[in-house]
């Protein structure tokens, strides 16, 4: 059996080109990753846009970053918690 060659039971498989796009549809609904700056509170703009932007600074502040957002969101929970918000 020569192996080099496929055997002619074996459909070959198409080409990516080949293959049908896939149609996406538009979406109407806002995207939830992308929240709109006007909703989100004031309290946490400061520390979500740091955490955004964690990729630009030193690998050593990425702890301090995540640990404050950590804590800042914690804060806000336990307000609501306590009906503070």
């Amino acid at each position: 059996m020569d192996i080099s060659q496929p055997d002619d039971a074996q459909s070959p498989t198409p080409d990516i080109d080949d293959r049908p796009e896939a149609s996406v549809e538009e979406s109407t609904s806002p995207d939830p990753t992308s929240p709109d700056d006007a909703a989100r509170p004031q309290r946490f703009a400061d520390v979500l846009d740091e955490v955004d932007n964690v990729s630009e600074r030193p690998l050593d502040e990425h702890n301090d970053v995540f640990s404050r957002a950590h804590r800042e969101l914690t804060d806000a929970l336990n307000d609501v918690d306590r009906g503070d918000s």
